[in-house]
């Protein structure tokens, strides 16, 4: 039986109708037990480690992070059942255009990545090297070793790359170059500097919602 954390943050306790539905036709399997936990978002890096922080204590096996405005199919628990992968998201596009999915692939240069494009995911299940937390599903395992190795670890950064160098240190060393990264992209940096295995599901392409919003107030 795997015991999963669903964290939505969400806005003035309200979300769209759309999301409404996915919660009500959600297929659960019975070797999944679900708990869902909404949380008026606020900072969003002390809202990301507080929840797994949260979710160890509770002794969830994974943690999953579906943002308010993704909405997948309501088979993906189904999916993600039979999967034992350290990290899995699925694929979630940019509303901007070219509405890029939002997985990548390290560039040579070490420093910038290539967001992917379904086919060129050549398998159901493809190792990347970043995704965002619009919709992932995080192990047991990995949140110990991020919690236990990291103050917090979600937080926005300025890092430094050295030159000839893989990955990037915290602390500002002699010949390196500087670049800011979001929360979600260093916690991935940080994933893989520990070899953790992210892998993106191709099976579904979940629906990017636009800004507007049905205000339906959460019980």
């Amino acid at each position: 039986m795997k015991r999963v954390l669903l964290w939505i943050p969400n806005y003035d306790w309200k979300i769209s109708y759309k999301m409404w539905l996915f919660l009500n036709k959600l297929i659960v399997p019975t070797d999944i037990k679900l708990e869902i936990k909404f949380v008026v978002r606020w900072i969003i890096t002390e809202a990301r480690n507080e929840l797994m922080n949260y979710a160890l204590h509770e002794k969830f096996d994974y943690l999953w992070f579906l943002d308010d405005d993704v909405i997948p199919n309501i088979d993906i628990l189904e999916n993600f059942s039979e999967s034992d992968e350290n990290i899995i998201t699925w694929l979630v596009r940019k509303r901007s255009e070219p509405h890029n999915i939002c997985v990548y692939k390290r560039l040579e240069n070490n420093l910038d990545y290539k967001p992917l494009e379904a086919e060129e995911l050549p398998t159901l299940l493809t190792k990347v090297d970043v995704c965002w937390c619009w919709c992932v599903f995080i192990e047991r395992k990995v949140m110990e070793y991020m919690t236990k190795t990291y103050k917090s670890p979600f937080e926005f950064k300025e890092v430094f790359y050295k030159k000839d160098k893989d990955w990037f240190y915290i602390e500002h060393p002699t010949g390196s170059i500087s670049k800011k990264v979001w929360e979600d992209i260093l916690f991935f940096e940080r994933v893989n500097m520990a070899w953790f295995d992210i892998y993106a599901d191709i099976t579904m392409d979940c629906i990017h919602l636009s800004e507007e919003f049905l205000e339906l107030k959460i019980d």
